[in-house]
């Protein structure tokens, strides 16, 4: 999907979305999915840790299959996988790294800057490399 580093594009409401999971997950690791079109998300999923865990997360599988079978029904392609380290680094894991189970997709890591959540972009193929997010006002829609 990010072949070149492209900036993975996100709305306003979307990142604040993401934000509100976080915080009413604490203290556990919250998860979710991203999905749209040549990267620009066009939605979120949310899912549930399954292992309910402050320093781990595994997505929900049920919940999972779910939200690949939405995501094909409406046209789109998963994007990123996200999960926040309520207490953790700025980057992913060693764990990350190695139960990273969608290589070449973007991994979004939430981490707390005292009681505000902040996100960074990572690739995880060979190693993690860092991508550019790019959080934009909601589109305004207009009817012709």
């Amino acid at each position: 999907m990010n072949e070149m580093n492209e900036a993975l594009r996100i709305t306003a409401a979307q990142w604040q979305q993401m934000r509100d999971q976080l915080q009413a997950a604490l203290p556990e690791e919250a998860c979710g999915l991203l999905a749209g079109r040549d990267a620009r998300v066009e939605s979120v999923y949310p899912l549930e840790n399954a292992v309910h865990s402050p320093v781990r997360f595994v997505i929900d599988p049920g919940q999972q299959v779910a939200a690949m079978l939405d995501m094909e029904a409406q046209g789109q392609d998963l994007l990123a996988v996200y999960h926040s380290h309520p207490k953790g680094p700025p980057h992913p894991s060693g764990t990350d790294i190695h139960e990273a189970g969608y290589l070449g997709i973007v991994h979004l890591i939430w981490f707390r800057l005292g009681a505000e959540w902040d996100c960074r972009a990572f690739l995880i193929e060979d190693g993690t490399s860092r991508i550019p997010l790019e959080i934009k006002e909601d589109p305004v829609t207009s009817s012709a």
